[in-house]
């Protein structure tokens, strides 16, 4: 008897010791998902900063849209201008 409860012992001594490896493994594995984990935040926040920096204010839509229409109007002008010499030329041309 004394012999199968040396081998029961030894069993339970690779069972303990194989426990013990298992949960060393799942706390290596813990760590390095905490570590990914930890880097994709990092990542997430890195994103919200970029889009942040790049979001267009209302005020530079509208500026820019004031711009655009100012260039419109300033062509149109331009374009009247050159009219207007036109006809003073033939108004000219004919006295």
């Amino acid at each position: 008897m004394a012999n199968n409860e040396v081998e029961r012992i030894s069993a339970l001594k690779q069972e303990v010791s194989k426990s013990y490896e298992d949960v060393q493994h799942a706390r290596d594995e813990e760590e390095v998902d905490r570590e990914r984990i930890q880097k994709l935040h990092a990542e997430i926040n890195s994103l919200k900063r970029q889009q942040q920096q790049h979001t267009e204010l209302e005020e530079d839509k509208v500026l820019k849209q004031l711009k655009d229409k100012y260039e419109e109007l300033e062509k149109e002008n331009q374009e009247k201008e050159e009219k207007v010499q036109l006809m003073k030329q033939k108004n000219e041309d004919q006295y």
